[in-house]
């Protein structure tokens, strides 16, 4: 059985752009471990569906997808149902995902960790008919990850800075929520709706560090308003991995929840924004995908 590599070369911070070491280290690791592997580049937008299904359809075991969290996501969402591995070697500019499975940052080292990895069955879910493997919402979120995408630098400070500017800006939502087709919560000026499958957006913030990725459940991470004086320990939470303990947050655990929002607009899922109608349902998806991830997690 074999692994194929799938490496972005525009990931992050330029740190795709020069995929040569990163496939020289593949090609040299794998050697010495006697393991079959193949390299393909992603170098256009509509070849991956191609590249996936040539790995769905062949002898492989897993694809290991080299780029950051919207690589992870196009990539990881085709393979849902299939029974081959995802695996990941983080190059992007917030890596959540990789940061909350234990990747390291350092290719050579994920490298490593993909060679000794264990196959584990997680979850995954549906956000308005998108599927997602680590998180998705609407609100100021959304809007900072499409700002985000339109701008000419990366990394953690055009991040923050742009969330900075967001938070002064945005213009709060009323949103009605149902869980389970039971419990239902009214909410106006609210920040953001997170659903949330994993524990990470990235760069070490964690919005919802309760959740586990193997437990069968989401959670809607929901911010209030919040005054301009209580946003530092806002923020000295998300990346404490406390969240929950600030008065603006609830938490609420589900299998399915339907979002009702005033109108249309956008959202973001596993850190790619879309566009969304004003009602979006999502559902959780039990033990749907199989990861290639350092054995700190239980295999199958």
């Amino acid at each position: 059985m074999k692994t194929m590599f799938v490496i972005n070369p525009v990931s992050g911070k330029g740190k795709g752009r020069k995929p040569y070491k990163i496939i020289q280290h593949i090609r040299s690791e794998y050697k010495k471990a006697g393991k079959s592997f193949e390299i393909r580049i992603w170098d256009r937008p509509d070849r991956i569906g191609e590249i996936i299904q040539e790995a769905i359809d062949g002898d492989f075991i897993a694809v290991v997808a080299a780029g950051g969290d919207g690589t992870i996501n196009e990539i990881g969402k085709r393979l849902i149902g299939t029974g081959v591995a995802l695996g990941v070697i983080p190059m992007g500019s917030g890596n959540g995902f990789a940061r909350h499975l234990g990747y390291s940052r350092s290719y050579k080292r994920a490298i490593s960790q993909i060679l000794g990895a264990e196959l584990v069955n997680v979850d995954s879910g549906d956000f308005g008919g998108v599927p997602f493997i680590n998180n998705a919402g609407i609100g100021i979120d959304a809007e900072v990850i499409e700002r985000f995408s339109r701008s000419k630098s990366r990394g953690m400070h055009t991040y923050v800075r742009l969330a900075s500017r967001a938070i002064l800006n945005f213009k709060t939502f009323d949103c009605t929520l149902v869980v389970d087709g039971k419990r239902e919560y009214k909410w106006d000026r609210l920040l953001l709706i997170d659903i949330a499958n994993g524990t990470q957006w990235g760069g070490g913030a964690e919005v919802s560090p309760l959740s586990d990725i193997q437990d069968g459940w989401l959670e809607a991470v929901v911010l209030e308003k919040t005054s301009i004086i209580k946003v530092p320990r806002l923020v000295r939470l998300l990346f404490q991995g406390k969240l929950y303990r600030h008065p603006n947050i609830k938490i609420v655990r589900g299998k399915t929840f339907e979002i009702i929002r005033g109108s249309s607009g956008n959202a973001h899922v596993d850190g790619e924004t879309v566009v969304l109608g004003s009602t979006i349902h999502a559902t959780i998806k039990e033990s749907s995908v199989m990861l290639l991830v350092p054995d700190k997690m239980e295999a199958v």
